[in-house]
């Protein structure tokens, strides 16, 4: 989430997380639409609670 509130790329956060920039871009946008307690469950984390990256 500092990645976010800092201004960060998607790019830049997925390479430091080790992943792919598609959590991250769904990651973004429930940080984006609900603040920290969006992106704080366990399934958001992991990229469930987005319908995109199912």
């Amino acid at each position: 989430m500092a990645g976010f509130e800092g201004g960060d790329k998607n790019r830049g956060i997925a390479v430091v997380l080790r992943v792919s920039e598609r959590p991250v871009e769904c990651w973004r946008r429930q940080w984006r639409e609900e603040g920290r307690a969006g992106v704080r469950r366990r399934d958001r984390l992991a990229g469930l609670g987005c319908r995109t990256c199912r």
